[in-house]
C-alpha cells in the first residue's frame, strides 16, 4: 500500500479499500504512438486502480520559497533579483524582443526546469523545509500541466517516500521571430525589474523568476515550481499578486475578439495560472498583420476563463458537451498515484536485499502518457547508459562549453548532496519527536 504522509493518510482513507494489492499491471506487446524497438520494455499501469473520485480537490496555494536565474546555470535562492512587476504603458505600440546573444543561449534558458532548485530553495527557508517534510510529489509545474493534457514524458525517481519528477528533454528548444515577439518582446513591454537595480544580473535580461508552491491534490501533498512572469502591484510572497502574460494575433469573434483557435491556448493558459495560484491573465491582442503591433488588451480572471472557453467552443462546436476542467484534474491524481505506488512497490521489493538503499535511490523511470483514451500511462526503468544522457540533453550545454561545473552525481534525478541533506532533515524531525 502506497506510504503517504499523515495528512494524506487522512485525506485518502477512505478511497483506499477499491485499490487491489495483488493488481499488477501487465506488459505490453505494441504500440502505434511509440517507438516498436523500445516499446516492449514498457509496462502499462491503468488508472482503474487508483481511488475513484468524482472531485478532486486542489488545496490552496502557499509560497513556501523561491529562486532566480542569474546565469546560463547559476541561481540565487530565496531572492528576487530577476522579478519583474507589471507596467502598463501610455499606449499599446510596438513590441521589441529583448537581445539575445544566439539562439542557442536562448534555447539554454527554455531548457525544462530541475527539482534540484526547488529542493534547494526549499531547504533555506523554515517553509520550505517544512514543505520538503510534508511532501508526497516533488514536481515542476510543467510535469502537472503535461499529466492534465494526458500527453508527455517524465524522469522519475522516489527516495524516503518522495516521488520526484521531472520532464525528459527530447529537442532543444527552438526560436523564432513570431515566438520571441509573442514571449520576450510582450513581456519586455508590459513587465520591468522589480527591483531596477538587480536589471543586468539577469540572464540576457529575460525574466526567469520561479516560485516553489505548496498545495495539496486530492490527498496526495505537492511541492512544485513554476516560473511566474511577474507580480500586479506589491510583492506579497504569495500567489495572490501573481500576474500571467501572454499574446496572440487578434481574432474575429465576439468574445471579445478573441480568435476560434484561442480556446486550446485558453485551456492551458488556465491550468498554468490554476496550479499556481495565479488569480489574473493579461492578454496582449496583436495586429496579425504586423505581429509586432499590440491593438488591443484585457485582463482575465483565472476563474472566468472556463466560461470563455465554453463560449468559444460552442461557436466552433455548438453539439460539444461543455469542457469540464475537472476532468484533467482527476487524471493528474489518478497518474500521481499511481506512479507513486509503482515506485514504491518497485523499492519494496529491494528492502531484502543489502545495501537496497543505495539501490532503489538510484533507480529512474521513465513514464510516458499517450492520450487520454489510454487511460493510464506506460512505464520502464532506465539503464546505466540512458540514464548518463538526462543531464546532458540532445546537445552539450552552453555552461558545460564554457567551463561551468558538470551536474553533481544523482541519486535518482536528484543530486547525491540535496538527497543527504533531505535525509539529515527527516532524521532530525524523527529525533525531535
Amino acid at each position: 500500500m502506497i506510504r503517504h504522509s499523515r495528512q494524506s493518510q487522512r485525506n485518502v482513507a477512505s478511497h483506499l479499500r477499491a485499490f487491489s494489492k495483488t493488481q499488477l499491471p501487465v506488459q505490453i506487446q505494441s504500440n502505434s504512438n511509440a517507438n516498436a524497438d523500445t516499446d516492449s520494455e514498457f509496462l502499462f499501469i491503468s488508472h482503474e486502480h487508483a481511488p475513484r473520485l468524482a472531485h478532486v480537490r486542489l488545496g490552496p496555494p502557499s509560497q513556501v520559497a523561491c529562486y532566480s536565474r542569474v546565469g546560463l546555470d547559476q541561481f540565487n535562492y530565496n531572492e528576487n533579483s530577476s522579478l519583474r512587476r507589471f507596467v502598463q504603458p501610455l499606449s499599446e505600440g510596438k513590441l521589441k524582443p529583448p537581445p539575445v546573444s544566439s539562439k542557442r543561449e536562448l534555447a539554454e534558458i527554455n531548457r525544462p526546469k530541475r527539482v534540484d532548485q526547488l529542493v534547494q530553495a526549499c531547504l533555506g527557508t523554515d517553509r520550505g523545509r517544512k514543505a520538503l517534510l510534508q511532501a508526497d510529489v516533488v514536481l515542476t509545474r510543467n510535469v502537472l500541466l503535461r499529466m492534465m493534457h494526458g500527453l508527455g514524458k517524465f524522469n522519475v525517481s522516489y527516495a524516503d517516500g518522495r516521488l520526484f519528477i521531472e520532464e525528459h528533454e527530447e529537442k532543444l528548444f527552438q526560436a523564432n521571430s513570431t515566438g520571441m515577439l509573442a514571449k520576450y518582446g510582450f513581456h519586455s513591454k508590459y513587465s520591468k525589474p522589480y527591483y531596477p537595480k538587480t536589471a543586468h544580473n539577469m540572464p540576457n535580461r529575460l525574466n526567469d523568476w520561479s516560485a516553489v508552491i505548496q498545495r495539496s491534490l486530492g490527498g496526495l501533498n505537492i511541492l512544485m515550481s513554476g516560473e511566474v512572469d511577474c507580480v500586479k502591484g506589491k510583492y506579497t510572497a504569495n500567489p495572490d499578486c501573481y500576474l500571467e502574460l501572454r499574446s496572440r494575433p487578434i481574432g474575429s469573434s465576439s468574445s471579445p475578439y478573441l480568435g476560434k483557435g484561442h480556446w486550446k491556448d485558453l485551456k492551458d493558459w488556465f491550468f498554468r495560472m490554476h496550479l499556481m495560484g495565479t488569480p489574473e491573465l493579461f492578454l496582449g491582442l496583436r495586429n496579425p498583420q504586423n505581429n509586432s503591433i499590440v491593438v488591443q488588451t484585457q485582463l482575465l480572471r483565472t476563474e472566468d476563463i472556463p466560461d470563455v472557453v465554453a463560449s468559444l467552443e460552442q461557436d466552433v462546436t455548438p453539439s460539444k458537451p461543455l469542457w469540464d476542467p475537472q476532468e484533467s484534474v482527476v487524471q493528474a491524481f489518478q497518474t500521481l498515484y499511481m506512479l507513486k505506488d509503482w515506485a514504491q512497490r518497485m523499492t519494496d521489493r529491494l528492502e531484502p536485499i543489502p545495501r537496497a538503499r543505495s539501490i532503489h535511490h538510484d533507480l529512474v523511470w521513465r513514464a510516458e502518457m499517450r492520450g487520454r483514451k489510454n487511460q493510464g500511462f506506460f512505464i520502464r526503468e532506465l539503464s546505466s547508459k540512458d540514464k548518463e544522457r538526462l543531464w546532458y540533453g540532445p546537445e552539450t550545454p552552453l555552461w558545460k562549453e564554457g567551463g561551468g561545473p558538470l551536474p553533481a552525481g544523482k541519486n535518482g534525478i536528484v543530486s547525491k548532496p540535496l538527497i543527504r541533506k533531505l535525509t539529515e532533515l527527516d532524521l532530525e524531525t524523527v529525533i525531535r519527536t
